[in-house]
């Protein structure tokens, strides 16, 4: 009766043995299992302040109005791929000129040079300078700061080399040095401020400056960008960017010529004549009857 007893247990202890090594070869062999369930895409939009206003030596600038939405602002993958870059665009008020003569009256310096660098800096809206620990964030603006080779000045002072800058950074265009600028704002975007040019590397301007705060350390900046930087490589042209609406009114338009022009005729003669030796079969390029015109108007 007890060696029965004996197997029995025996028996029992064995076959729940056995089960349980099944189960727990079972489990150990399951394949893991993945969601099938979609996950949703995320949409980020730069949104920059508004209304914030600010005067520097007569020109107002803003960064009100400024819209992204993934239908009007394209998107684009830094080199590392560690950030989904969108630009927006902000309206800058400058004050636009009807002359040639007023935007040389207006600006502290008139100079030709070549662009030879491009980067990129925050700067404090306010102040002009790097921004400290009291910049409110919507002051923190990324500025093109581009350096220049100068040629000639025909107004006011200008270190040669030096720098000018425009407000606003660049679209799809040195996409990594913008972001390494941004730092912390990087994942803000990209800002780019209506009616600036970008500027090319080994071409040559006429620029109009001024300088916004009376401080040595503050970078020149454009007066109305699409009226004071001409690309030289037509000096009978407008600038590259839309016209003031005082032209689109019917006022004549400023060219690079009308510019130079405004500190005497010698200065003119003197650019032509060295413009033409600098820029061999230039009939071919540009348009003669209109030269011949623009000559004359002298």
């Amino acid at each position: 009766m007890k060696k029965t007893i004996a197997f029995s247990i025996i028996v029992i202890l064995a076959f729940s043995f056995v089960s349980c090594s099944k189960d727990t070869n079972t489990d150990s062999s399951a394949a893991p299992v993945e969601s099938s369930v979609p996950q949703p895409e995320t949409e980020s939009i730069t949104i920059l302040p508004e209304n914030t206003e600010n005067q520097t030596g007569g020109e107002t600038t803003s960064s009100s109005q400024t819209q992204a939405n993934s239908s009007t602002n394209p998107t684009k993958q830094n080199p590392q791929n560690t950030l989904e870059v969108r630009y927006s665009e902000s309206s800058a008020f400058w004050r636009t000129y009807n002359s040639a003569d007023a935007l040389a009256n207006a600006a502290n310096a008139v100079l030709t040079g070549t662009v030879t660098g491009i980067s990129f800096q925050v700067q404090d809206l306010k102040t002009g300078l790097p921004p400290t620990e009291e910049t409110e964030d919507f002051n923190r603006t990324l500025y093109t700061i581009y350096n220049i080779d100068v040629i000639s000045v025909y107004k006011g002072k200008a270190s040669n080399p030096m720098q000018i800058r425009t407000q606003g950074g660049m679209r799809e265009k040195y996409v990594d040095e913008q972001l390494a600028a941004l730092g912390k704002d990087a994942e803000k975007g990209i800002t780019l401020t209506r009616g600036t040019q970008e500027l090319t590397i080994g071409e040559t301007y006429l620029f109009a400056l001024i300088r916004q705060w009376d401080d040595e350390r503050i970078i020149l900046s454009t007066l109305y960008p699409p009226q004071s930087i001409y690309n030289l490589k037509n000096p009978f042209g407008e600038s590259e960017a839309v016209a003031s609406q005082e032209n689109q009114r019917g006022s004549s338009t400023i060219t690079a010529k009308d510019v130079i022009s405004v500190f005497g005729q010698d200065k003119w003669d003197a650019f032509w004549a060295q413009w033409q030796k600098d820029n061999p079969g230039w009939e071919s390029r540009l348009d003669k009857a209109a030269v011949e015109k623009a000559l004359a108007a002298n």
